[in-house]
């Protein structure tokens, strides 16, 4: 059986091609291989973001009440960040001292990515994850409308001591 010239062309192209898709493999697979690391990456990182938010509100929540501490903030936060397995967390509450006049309380939760990410952090390195919430206190009419006026006044900024 005798190959028709057409044929004879197409073989003889298959045959010069036998190492471009392995080129081309090799081009392309390190540049996937990033994409797919980076989504994992930046999904992780948005796990710690969503569960520093919700750390900082929780812990808001059990403070607000009459007789709250701020010890009791802080362990709140620690529990609702074991979950996801978040180390290296820095909680912070403010006023450092909650009593019957405390119209407002600031919890804020900053962790770091590169200590809470699945593998080596490359994209993420140095940054931080920071979640604050601001709730009004369950105290008298008359306390938390200091709170509402000048909100300013018992909210603790980023940053500042």
């Amino acid at each position: 059986m005798r190959l028709t010239k057409e044929c004879q062309c197409n073989a003889v192209r298959s045959r010069n091609r036998r190492g471009a898709s392995t080129v081309e493999f090799a081009i392309v697979a390190p540049i996937l291989v990033m994409m797919v690391w980076g989504a994992f990456e930046f999904t992780r990182f948005s796990m710690v973001r969503h569960v520093a938010d919700n750390a900082a509100y929780e812990a808001a929540r059990c403070v607000i009440v009459p007789g709250g501490s701020v010890d009791e903030a802080e362990a709140k936060a620690a529990d609702v960040l074991k979950v996801l397995g978040i180390r290296n967390a820095v909680i912070d509450v403010y006023p450092t001292t909650i009593d019957e006049e405390t119209p407002l309380v600031t919890v804020s939760v900053t962790v770091p990515a590169a200590k809470n990410m699945w593998g080596a952090s490359i994209f993420t390195r140095g940054k931080m994850a920071y979640a604050e919430a601001t709730l009004l206190t369950e105290r008298i009419p008359a306390v938390q409308s200091l709170g509402l006026s000048d909100p300013a006044k018992y909210k603790k900024t980023k940053g500042a001591t």
